[in-house]
C-alpha cells in the first residue's frame, strides 16, 4: 500500500533528498510496532489481572481448606501475576532480557 502520487511540490525548503516512497513506508512500520506494542502491552496486563485473580480465589479456598500445596500455587500465581505486570510495563526487565 502506497500513498497515493500527488503532483510534486515544494515548499521553498532545501531538498534534503529523503524518498518520500521510503519516509512513508518507514514511517508505517514506525506506527505498525507501535500499535503492536500497545496491543501486547495491554495483552499482558489482562493476563495478569487473571493470575493475580486466580490466585487470590485460590488462596481464600486454601485457607478455608488448609491446603498447603494449593495456597503455595496460589501465591506463585499472585507473584508471577505481578512480575508479569511490572515487566508489561517495564519497570522489571522481562525473563528474555534476564537470560
Amino acid at each position: 500500500m502506497c500513498p497515493p502520487k500527488a503532483p510534486h511540490e515544494t515548499d521553498g525548503g532545501y531538498d534534503v533528498g529523503i524518498d518520500e516512497e521510503r519516509l512513508y513506508h518507514t514511517v508505517r512500520s514506525a506506527v505498525e510496532d507501535a500499535i503492536l506494542n500497545v496491543l501486547s502491552t495491554l495483552l499482558f496486563l489482562g493476563l495478569s489481572l487473571v493470575l493475580v485473580l486466580y490466585g487470590a480465589i485460590a488462596a481464600a479456598n486454601a485457607l478455608s481448606d488448609g491446603g498447603l500445596i494449593q495456597a503455595a500455587i496460589a501465591t506463585g500465581s499472585i507473584g508471577f501475576g505481578f512480575y508479569l505486570a511490572a515487566a508489561a510495563l517495564e519497570f522489571v526487565p522481562s525473563i528474555g532480557d534476564l537470560l
